[in-house]
């Protein structure tokens, strides 16, 4: 039986967002509290406002009567101010279903957020010093390898009790039965290697390059690429020139941005499908080797996130040999990229490749420990509450 929604809800339009065949296991609103300090800053004003107008009222030096004009537009303020905040709580709503994680909010403006619990990896509790004097928190809601929130509960009451609720409600319901486990690491780390290793114990590899490959050769796509840039981008067989497109899209960040907006909707699609296939084969896990993982955010889809490390010059001896790159080139390319040190800060496991001809032996033994990890819940839905 599903949970009701809050009084308003409907009326205030936040129900739409809500799936109507999903259970609802809670639906919630801020504390009140929230209507006290959505914005400090303004509350900080207007109460300084009224502190002020009604000590130069009484004490101040000059013409009382201006203190208590003062006094007053600090009290409309705060009348004001808490008429805002009645209804920014009002239309704001957390609701939780048995598939996932809804949050609307806005007055005059709606926005929503909608997070399957599939993709959920680190709930985390944050307490501001006020929270912390409330008895409330901040409850942040994280996909995997995320630097931070995706989305955030503001001011909730009993926040440990939201993330017991998420990590009970999510548990066992990430991609159905199997894990997927996405690789980053520096241009030139060997990921496909490691890829490979992985296939050979036994998982099943998705490699978005060649889904992006098979995507270009398709013909609604050719004709696209045609028009945006002309036939330059085709090769001498009719096909399109992998090289060509990567020389425009490396020297544009907006027609990067347009070409995966056209491509990477297609290779998720395929991807979801060999996922699908991997699961119904019984393979041990589904390993995503994407070029480009967070920045195309597909470390949402995974349950956990491999780091392949390798030092700067093996990865230009790599590049050199195999793509014939100088060292320039390979500058070039790493910019068009977020900075390596943030995407491995961002990863819960890793695995060096110099060429040592031990890679299957370590990624044997990460498998094991992110298997291991997903098994005990340490890597479902992580909670801290900072002091």
């Amino acid at each position: 039986m599903s949970a009701p929604l809050p009084a308003g809800a409907r009326l205030w339009g936040a129900s739409r967002f809500v799936p109507q065949d999903e259970r609802v296991v809670r639906a919630f609103r801020p504390s009140l509290w929230f209507v006290c300090f959505h914005a400090g800053r303004w509350l900080a004003v207007c109460g300084v406002a009224l502190a002020f107008g009604i000590a130069w009222a009484r004490f101040g030096p000059g013409q009382h009567d201006l203190g208590g004009v003062v006094a007053r537009i600090g009290a409309f303020g705060l009348v004001v101010y808490v008429a805002i905040g009645l209804l920014r709580w009002w239309s704001r709503l957390y609701v939780i279903t048995e598939k996932r994680v809804v949050i609307v909010a806005g007055v005059l403006s709606q926005a929503a957020a909608d997070l399957p619990l599939a993709r959920v990896q680190h709930v985390i509790v944050s307490k501001s010093l006020i929270e912390r004097v409330l008895g409330i928190g901040t409850v942040g809601i994280a996909t995997a390898g995320s630097d931070g929130p995706a989305i955030r509960m503001l001011m909730v009451a009993r926040a440990p009790a939201i993330v017991e609720l998420l990590r009970s409600t999510g548990r066992d319901r990430r991609h159905e039965g199997i894990a997927v486990i996405g690789l980053a690491g520096g241009i030139g780390a060997g990921k496909s290697e490691v890829a490979r290793a992985f296939a050979s114990l036994g998982c099943v590899v998705v490699d978005s390059d060649a889904e992006a490959r098979t995507a270009l050769d398709r013909a609604d796509v050719k004709d696209r690429l045609v028009e945006w840039w002309g036939s330059g981008v085709l090769g001498e067989d009719g096909r399109i020139d992998r090289g060509r497109v990567a020389h425009i899209v490396f020297g544009s960040s907006q027609e990067r941005e347009r070409l995966e907006a056209l491509v990477h909707p297609i290779v998720r699609s395929s991807r979801c499908d060999l996922i699908a296939k991997a699961r119904r084969a019984g393979a041990r896990a589904a390993v995503i080797d994407a070029p480009l993982l967070f920045e195309a955010g597909v470390d949402a889809e995974c349950d956990a996130v491999v780091w392949v490390e390798a030092s700067r010059r093996t990865r230009l001896e790599r590049v050199a040999r195999t793509r014939n790159w100088d060292e320039a080139e390979l500058e070039r390319r790493e910019k068009a990229q977020w900075p390596i040190e943030r995407k491995r800060s961002m990863c819960r496991y890793e695995v060096l490749n110099e060429s040592d001809g031990s890679v299957r032996d370590r990624v044997e033994a990460v498998l094991a420990r992110v298997l291991a990890d997903l098994d005990s819940g340490a890597i479902r839905s992580e909670a801290s509450q900072p002091a």
